[in-house]
């Protein structure tokens, strides 16, 4: 049965890799076999993997996590996988029943990488809300803030470990190296917030997906188009007239957008204001190759960027 899922895993591989045009890893006999929901999750995992895996990321760049809906092919990938790495939060909200099922099955390890991160409340409130906006797991988008990846890094080193125990020295190399990196990651991004007055360090997005990043470097979240944690998710006219209102009271300067959504809502809003308010693109997941976005630490550079271009002196 072994043998006859490594011939499955080698053909999903090939496949995988012609579909992304380039290689994720190297194919290792009798290697472990995995497979990352996200690009995020798999550029991370792979961080600490090394070349002793192949990790295959069931979304592609670009794709939207929040309204993905998985194909049979994406289905039969976690059913040959020996580990799952997944974020959690009901992140990847279509995914959770073949997922739940998998891991009630037994025979595919599920790892979610966001265990252990101190989960924000998973929705923007304004007073007299109702709770048809809330998100019950909590906010998903742990990886805003880099001091939640290390948590990540030590769940996937930790689930490496447990399935390749021979790799575990490799693997920790890997996870601390790639630790002092986001440590830095950090760094730069506080270094670069110090250009934006107290008083600008106010965000408005497309929906909510700023939360760890405002907590951790002095943002006020003041409002979303979308006033959930996915962009599956509705506004009403009542929820857009109370976003116009905040962003004038309190001369919010930028929307910032996804780019794996289209901006056409938050340009409306924009135009509403009543004074100049600029609608930036942000990365909440990794770009297309090219994109100056295509790993974790490149796409939180190019944000830190965009947010001081759109909120910081002389913007």
């Amino acid at each position: 049965m072994r043998i006859i899922r490594q011939i499955a895993w080698a053909i999903v591989l090939v496949v995988a890799l012609a579909a992304c045009g380039g290689p994720i890893g190297e194919s290792i006999d009798g290697a472990p076999q995995i497979v990352a929901t996200t690009g995020l999750i798999a550029d991370v995992a792979g961080q600490i993997a090394g070349d002793r895996v192949a990790i295959i990321a069931l979304m592609q760049p670009g794709q939207d996590p929040h309204t993905y809906e998985p194909a049979p092919a994406d289905v039969a990938k976690l059913q040959l996988a020996d580990l799952v790495l997944a974020n959690g939060i009901d992140y990847e909200e279509s995914l959770m029943p073949v997922l739940e099922e998998l891991e009630a099955g037994g025979e595919v390890r599920i790892v979610y990488v966001s265990e252990g991160v101190d989960v924000l409340p998973g929705a923007h409130h304004h007073e007299g809300d109702e709770d048809e906006h809330d998100h019950a797991a909590g906010d998903p988008h742990t990886w805003m803030d880099p001091n939640n990846v290390l948590i990540w890094v030590d769940n996937i080193a930790g689930a490496l470990r447990d399935i390749d125990p021979q790799g575990a020295e490799a693997y920790q190399a890997n996870a601390d190296a790639y630790k002092a990196e986001l440590a830095d990651l950090d760094a730069f991004i506080a270094g670069q917030v110090d250009a934006i007055s107290e008083a600008d360090r106010k965000l408005v997005t497309d929906h909510d997906a700023l939360g760890y990043f405002a907590h951790r470097y002095g943002f006020e979240a003041v409002g979303a188009v979308i006033p959930n944690v996915t962009t599956s998710a509705e506004p009403s006219a009542a929820d857009l007239a109370e976003l116009v209102t905040v962003m004038r009271e309190q001369n919010v300067k930028a929307i910032f957008v996804s780019s794996t959504v289209s901006d056409e809502m938050s340009r409306q809003v924009a135009a509403e204001i009543g004074h100049p308010v600029q609608v930036l693109q942000l990365y909440y997941t990794l770009g297309t190759p090219g994109s100056g976005a295509d790993t974790y630490l490149d796409m939180m550079r190019v944000n830190v960027e965009t947010i001081v271009s759109g909120l910081g002196t002389g913007s």
